[in-house]
């Protein structure tokens, strides 16, 4: 196998070394037959790896992260004739309650706590915060470490349990709805109005590369967003375009945006 050829087309050093994993699997399930999981990948990843697994006849792969709308994945390889199961992607969920404060918790700390006990970002998937308990998605030997140790996000004190069933996780996302109104569907434009930050910052923060758009830095403030597109903003979080609702008298875009929280 030419890795070097089928990379070549990647710049970006994390995109390259996430991608050389990938092949480093596929060529273990093509010498070994044995079946491969990688680690966790954000989407605009698992759209690269994609491509790159098309190009093998005899493999098979899934994505999967525990639940239908999961953003964050696993990769299972196999060869052809494997039947994958839901077991064979080792995933396991922690659920995080607190008695006072929850409320005050977001993604972020949730996020900044599990890594503080020495978790690296790709064993862990999506963190869903819902109103009254957060879900933690990760593998699952790492899924009973950190129940065991985590008892703080932030300064709070929590408690943990391990959940057995957690494929029905988008109905517990907790998210603020704002609707308004934008004179263009530029990057900068919406993010202005979905984090509520002023124009100038946007544009600041733009350029200095703070701002990924489906998963992808973005340096260009003009860039024109869609429906569906996920904006993420480093320490403001993340904002999804839901829906495009029309236009207004004066001639200004109504769009619906969903902050998650």
């Amino acid at each position: 196998m030419d890795k070097l050829k089928k990379l070549n087309h990647l710049r970006d050093p994390e995109e390259r070394f996430a991608m050389t994993r990938v092949l480093d699997g596929v060529e273990k399930v093509l010498v070994t037959h044995e079946i491969v999981v990688t680690d966790f990948f954000d989407p605009h990843l698992l759209n690269l790896a994609k491509d790159i697994l098309l190009g093998f006849s005899n493999l098979k792969f899934q994505f999967f992260g525990g639940y239908q709308e999961a953003e964050r994945k696993r990769i299972l390889l196999c060869q052809e004739y494997y039947q994958p199961h839901f077991s064979d992607f080792n995933l396991g969920c922690v659920k995080v309650e607190s008695t006072k404060d929850f409320e005050l918790l977001t993604h972020r700390d949730f996020l900044g706590s599990i890594l503080g006990l020495g978790l690296r970002r790709t064993k862990l998937g999506d963190i869903v915060v819902g109103e009254q308990a957060a879900y933690c998605i990760m593998t699952s030997e790492l899924a009973h470490y950190v129940s065991t140790h985590l008892s703080k996000v932030g300064q709070i004190s929590v408690h943990t349990t391990l959940v057995e069933d957690f494929a029905d996780l988008s109905n517990k996302v907790k998210y603020k709805e704002i609707r308004t109104t934008v004179a263009s569907l530029r990057l900068d434009s919406v993010s202005s109005h979905g984090f509520g930050l002023s124009r100038k910052q946007c544009v600041q923060d733009i350029k200095g590369g703070k701002v990924k758009l489906n998963w992808k830095e973005i340096i260009d403030p003009s860039k024109e967003v869609k429906a569906g597109d996920t904006i993420s903003y480093r320490g403001y979080g993340r904002v999804k375009f839901y829906e495009l609702l029309g236009s207004t008298k004066k001639g200004r875009m109504a769009i619906l945006l969903h902050r998650l929280e």
